[in-house]
């Protein structure tokens, strides 16, 4: 009982601390939405405060998803201080407030939670309407809306007036 309880802990400041910063939900607080986790395996480590998910990993809450084949989650005090996702290619999907949704994927991403930064490695993708960025590795700044890469591959569409 105590396991899931501290995965359910887990799982849910974590997707509310990313989930939170980018999604704006008409009068209801992202943070009470519910949070759907889906995994072949789930192991949690008390010593480490590490809990980590293998085997067609699926986490949403509201207009979030991620995606992996193993996610790991990296807690500090009880705060989710890191999320990690590998795959053959993780994924991911969210909608900013006022703006299209934003998909991306790559083989490993860690978002940091505290800086609210997300790294993509190998053959990392990220896509906003018809604007496209391939790269090996790109880093997004959400709150700044901000990306940044190496080896960057560009497609921007303008915008007609």
């Amino acid at each position: 009982m105590r396991l899931i309880t501290l995965l359910s802990l887990a799982m849910v400041s974590s997707l509310t601390a990313w989930a939170q910063t980018r999604v704006q939900v008409k009068q209801e607080n992202a943070r009470q939405l519910p949070i759907e986790l889906r995994a072949d395996h789930a192991v949690y480590d008390a010593n480490e405060d590490i809990a980590t998910y293998t085997g067609n990993v699926e986490i949403t809450q509201g207009k979030m998803l991620l995606k992996g084949e193993k996610v790991v989650i990296t807690l500090k005090d009880g705060e989710v201080t890191r999320i990690e996702s590998w795959g053959d290619l993780a994924y991911f999907h969210y909608v900013p407030p006022a703006k299209p949704p934003i998909d991306g994927k790559g083989r490993y991403m860690i978002y940091r939670v505290g800086p609210q930064i997300l790294d993509i490695d190998g053959e990392a993708w990220i896509k906003q309407e018809d604007n496209v960025t391939n790269a090996e590795h790109l880093t997004y700044y959400l709150q700044k809306e901000r990306v940044q890469g190496r080896r960057i591959d560009m497609t921007l569409i303008p915008k007609t007036r």
